[in-house]
């Protein structure tokens, strides 16, 4: 978030306005944010209540957090989910969208606004219910969204060979062998390859001469396979590179939503076949420490994720920024199900900006939901260091302004960046 732009002169009538205050003082002042919300909420009648609890809700919750000394974007474990501190807030926001829904229940904001409020109070039959009368469409993320269990029980079925149904063929171009310790898999398109992986291969290999890593690229023609390949056997770790080819229009939403979402399908191609725990990274980071010590977070549990408090969106939840995943069968099972989940709307085209993170938070509920979910190693704030301080491992960077803006902390990773490039 930017800083506040100082458009809102303080009348909470102003709601549009205020909101907008509220969100652009929550990078620097959570608790101004909180203080506005609370004043808006205070002169709105039911209706509006609902709207600025929407927009504003998750800054309550991260307040909440910071005030109890907690990192307010990364939860430390699952119980963290939702809104385990802003309780107070979110059980109006509950009462409200269900008297509002039940007074109106063929209106699709009241019926979308209870639908929210069930799904952040862990009840996904009740959320299922209201989806099922929105029948969300537009050409967006809600047609993607279900939690039915038999949706998920039926694509534990999908066979390895049916989750590639359509999908080209992955050529090896650089081979490598790979001692037992973890390894970094990268997916892009060349053009991310040539601005943002080789900088994050470089600051990889520079803090740690050994370190391990597969790249997949999409959509690189010959010379630029060449090109690539030559940069991964100048790396001192080993670097295997495979390629696939898609044939989509580069810069494309719809190039953006395959490559984000079919990387899980090759990750899951690679893990399966590995002796060693696999990493699944946004190319567009660097790493500032030692990668061994993002490693060693993953310990003994199945996977590593970043998971995020104060969200509403089932797409929020889990963050596909990192991904970490053993090779213990709930591992194995887990990041199956999340390809399978991809490879079922990729197949229905409906892949959507965002689908990644669904599935990602989709397949474990149901796995959890049946006694099988893999153990969790939740990523803190030093692991994925979105603020760019010394002693973070890697620098991640988010929002739509990621390479701009005027955040002087964005200056350090364009600096790190430039150091690599």
């Amino acid at each position: 978030m930017t800083q506040a732009t100082g458009q809102w002169d303080g009348d909470p009538r102003k709601v549009e306005a205020g909101i907008a205050y509220a969100i652009g003082c929550s990078r620097n002042d959570l608790s101004e944010t909180a203080k506005v919300a609370h004043q808006l909420l205070t002169a709105a009648d039911d209706a509006v209540k609902i709207q600025i609890y929407l927009a504003l809700l998750p800054y309550l919750e991260f307040h909440a957090r910071q005030q109890q000394g907690l990192a307010p974007h990364h939860a430390a474990d699952l119980s963290e989910l939702f809104f385990k501190h802003a309780r107070a807030d979110f059980a109006a926001f509950r009462a409200l969208s269900e008297q509002r829904a039940g007074e109106r229940p063929t209106d699709p904001q009241a019926v979308m606004a209870q639908m929210i409020a069930r799904f952040c109070a862990n009840d996904r039959p009740g959320a299922q219910a209201c989806l099922d009368r929105l029948r969300p469409g537009g050409n967006n993320i809600w047609e993607a969204v279900t939690f039915k269990p038999a949706h998920f029980a039926a694509l534990e079925g999908m066979t390895d060979a049916q989750m590639v149904l359509n999908l080209p063929p992955v050529t090896q171009i650089v081979d490598a062998t790979f001692a037992a310790s973890p390894v970094a898999f990268l997916a892009c398109d060349y053009a991310y390859f040539a601005a943002f992986a080789q900088p994050m291969l470089r600051s990889l290999n520079a803090t740690d001469a050994s370190a391990q890593a597969h790249v997949h690229i999409m959509d690189a023609d010959a010379a630029q396979q060449d090109q690539a390949a030559a940069f991964c056997r100048s790396l001192t770790g080993p670097v295997a590179l495979t390629v696939e080819s898609p044939g989509l229009t580069a810069g494309s939403a719809a190039a953006r939503c395959y490559y984000h979402a079919i990387r899980f399908i090759r990750f899951y191609g690679a893990l399966r076949h590995s002796a060693h725990s696999l990493w699944l990274m946004d190319v567009d980071a660097l790493f500032r420490n030692d990668p061994r010590a993002l490693y060693a977070e993953l310990g003994a549990q199945d996977i590593a994720l970043r998971i995020r408090p104060g969200r509403v969106e089932p797409w929020n939840q889990f963050n596909a920024c990192v991904v970490g995943a053993g090779i213990s069968p709930p591992s194995l099972r887990y990041v199956r199900l999340v390809a399978a989940t991809l490879a079922d709307l990729h197949q229905r085209n409906l892949l959507r900006w965002g689908v990644d993170q669904l599935a990602m938070y989709g397949a474990f509920m149901h796995l959890r939901d049946n006694g099988h979910a893999p153990s969790v190693a939740a990523l803190g704030e030093q692991a994925l260091d979105y603020e760019h301080r010394d002693d973070g491992i890697l620098w991640c960077n988010s929002g739509t302004d990621k390479f701009g803006g005027k955040d002087p902390r964005r200056d350090r990773y364009r600096a790190l960046m430039a150091r690599y490039a």
